[in-house]
């Protein structure tokens, strides 16, 4: 199936059965019928959709064809909105360099397969019940593609890769910040044990992620801008960060726009009971 995919996808995963799953993820959630009070840590990496990025899309021709394959049936007045420039629309000025293109595709990429699924959770645990903790993180250190994150943090035996690539080893990649690792590592723990990731005597604070002005802070775990292989302390190489993400690019997804309103309106009379 996976061979018969188009670029970025896999055909695989979950799908609406209309019992188990009754609706698309995004839209339950919007209908606040998520657990509540089990603590979180989300997050994702600066560059989660780089890799599921078709290279051969260079401007909003180009894009509009990709997404009517991601989306057959989606409306004409969506694939307007996301060509709109501070969406998703590619540049399309001569001196706009081809990485930003590149840059511009990846990020709807994140945000559909990715990021916005952060701000789901977040928003059914922040918005609707104040007693569901979260803290958030932005993965920034290079080359922050999808799951290499995941090296920082735990040896998985569902990743079929070398233990070298993990942390710690005698002889980690290169890419491997050992410090933002211990780090990582360290208020993970914490949180599996407390419940809560801060303690233990560090000097980073990891503030819970609420809602309002000033209160949406994410730890920003290295920078994509520069190097941070010689910082001196353990968390020097995070900081806190007000959350970089675009609230309404994914309200935009979260109600699932690409599916045809009388599919939902089905789907949602048949989770209900009706026929």
């Amino acid at each position: 199936m996976s061979y018969y995919s188009i670029y970025g996808l896999f055909k695989f995963g979950p799908a609406v059965d209309l019992e188990y799953v009754p609706r698309l993820p995004g839209q339950l959630l919007l209908d606040d019928t998520n657990h509540k009070g089990i603590p979180m840590i989300l997050g994702h990496t600066s560059l989660d959709g780089l890799l599921f990025t078709p290279p051969r899309i260079r401007d909003d021709e180009t894009l509009g064809q990709y997404l009517s394959e991601l989306y057959p049936r989606a409306p004409d007045s969506l694939f307007e909105t996301v060509k709109k420039d501070n969406y998703y629309g590619i540049p399309d000025k001569k001196e706009t360099l081809e990485i930003t293109k590149i840059n511009t595709v990846s990020n709807l990429w994140d945000d559909i397969a990715i990021s916005c699924n952060n701000h789901y959770l977040t928003n059914a645990a922040v918005k609707n019940d104040s007693a569901t903790p979260v803290w958030r993180y932005l993965f920034s250190a290079k080359p922050a593609t999808h799951g290499l994150d995941v090296p920082f943090t735990v040896r998985s035996p569902f990743y079929r890769l070398p233990s070298y690539f993990y942390y710690p080893t005698e002889d980690p990649p290169a890419f491997i910040i050992p410090k933002i690792a211990k780090f990582m590592q360290k208020k993970y723990v914490i949180c599996i044990l407390n419940g809560n990731p801060n303690g233990g005597g560090e000097d980073l604070e990891w503030p819970r992620y609420e809602d309002g002005p000033g209160k949406r802070s994410v730890i920003k775990f290295g920078d994509l801008a520069r190097g941070d292989a010689s910082s001196s302390s353990s968390s020097s190489s995070s900081s806190v960060i007000t959350d970089p993400m675009k609230d309404y690019r994914c309200d935009l997804w979260q109600d699932a726009p690409f599916q045809p309103r009388e599919d939902d309106d089905w789907m949602l009379k048949k989770a209900k009971g009706g026929s």
